[in-house]
């Protein structure tokens, strides 16, 4: 017999089922989290269905107290694919909105911010909202949303963390007199509904069905072993997405052309490994050209290319200035030759000994980094 128990993301409700389950002696039990992210005050209820040895396994989410299996989608990967989709388009100043009570959506976020991070972008705290599940499903949370899309003027996309905040989004802005992707580029992950072909949004589709028979199979397999441990039954489903036209392009990348130059409209961050002669060089030029603040940090071309990644415990306060760069350039043209440096432009380097400025540089024993900060001339 298949018993269902409705909890409503509240706790008391939630541990009725659980008393519930203990004392009517059932076989397992398939579990969507309450408030995932919080601390369960009713990790005591599952601790005695362990003790009694009845499986437990979870799906969405899952408490991180306790050692239960569960089944969820890659949501790290997930935002990967839909925020580097709104990248690709051009959008840098990316709004989201995410409840942060729910677990499976504060992965949503880590991934968001990390997909900003390896290309280069850097996430505003104020272009971030967060709600607890409550007011996610009151309509007039409409209001706080339109309040905090015009706190963020610049913002060209919006990222809602499932369907319910995604219909909220286009109850505002069509309350705003805002269209999509006109006015605002917009994702979704988990989109619940059989409509987001009829919506055309770029989403991740909700895969209720599989998610369902992966649970019903491993739930079987612990019921016949009598295990309750987490042992290879958790199961992390890719993401599966559906390329809507939701995204509207406003930044069209120029390709290089065979032997030409390339001119980058953003930063050029360069990372790379100095020798110790060279690392002596600039020190000895302490006295000439402007103090520059020295900072170590993840290599990314102005294009979200990953260039490589140099870092150090210990660093240096040096200066430089124009008879630094030329031997720099002979440097970075030579680390090209030997593949240090991957997938750089190669013509960009032929243009560094004539940059406006050099910033940015942090040397420590023979590692360093540099930021260079080139003007579009065009």
């Amino acid at each position: 017999d298949l018993h269902v128990f409705l909890t409503d993301n509240k706790f008391c409700n939630e541990r009725r089922c659980l008393e519930t389950v203990v004392h009517q002696n059932f076989h397992g039990f398939i579990v969507d989290g309450v408030k995932s992210s919080i601390l369960s005050p009713n990790l005591d209820c599952y601790k005695e269905l362990y003790r009694r040895k009845i499986p437990v396994i979870f799906y969405n989410n899952f408490y991180r107290n306790l050692r239960c299996p569960r089944v969820t989608i890659n949501d790290i990967e997930c935002a990967h694919q839909l925020i580097g989709r709104l990248i690709d388009a051009g959008h840098s100043n990316i709004a989201g909105i995410f409840v942060y009570d729910n677990y499976q959506s504060v992965e949503k976020f880590q991934g968001m911010a990390e997909a900003m991070r390896n290309r280069g972008l850097e996430l505003n705290d104020d272009y971030i909202k967060w709600c607890i599940s409550d007011e996610a499903h009151n309509e007039s949370y409409v209001r706080s949303i339109e309040r905090f899309l015009k706190s963020i003027p610049k913002c060209t996309a919006i990222v809602c963390c499932n369907y319910i905040i995604y219909r909220l989004v286009m109850k505002t802005l069509q309350k705003i007199g805002k269209t999509v992707p006109e006015d605002y580029s917009l994702v979704c992950f988990d989109y619940s509904e059989e409509t987001y072909r009829q919506e055309d949004v770029t989403c991740s589709v909700e895969q209720g069905f599989e998610m369902g028979r992966q649970l019903a199979l491993r739930l079987m397999e612990m019921i016949s072993t009598g295990e309750c441990d987490d042992r290879n039954y958790t199961y992390v489903m890719k993401p599966i997405l559906y390329d809507g036209h939701s995204i509207r392009k406003i930044k069209k990348v120029k390709k290089d052309s065979p032997g030409g130059s390339t001119a980058l409209r953003e930063n050029l961050f360069i990372g790379f490994l100095l020798c110790q002669k060279m690392c002596s060089s600039m020190q000895a030029r302490k006295h000439i050209g402007k103090e520059l603040l020295i900072r170590c940090a993840k290599a990314v071309a102005s294009r979200g290319i990953p260039i490589s990644l140099a870092s150090a415990p210990a660093e240096q306060l040096i200066s430089t200035c124009c008879a630094f760069r030329r031997a720099f350039a002979a440097l970075c043209q030579k680390c090209l030759a030997c593949g240090r440096i991957k997938r750089i432009f190669n013509s960009t380097v032929a243009q560094i000994s004539q940059l406006p400025l050099i910033q940015n540089i942090k040397v420590a024993g023979i590692k360093a980094s540099i930021a260079f900060y080139c003007r579009d001339n065009r």
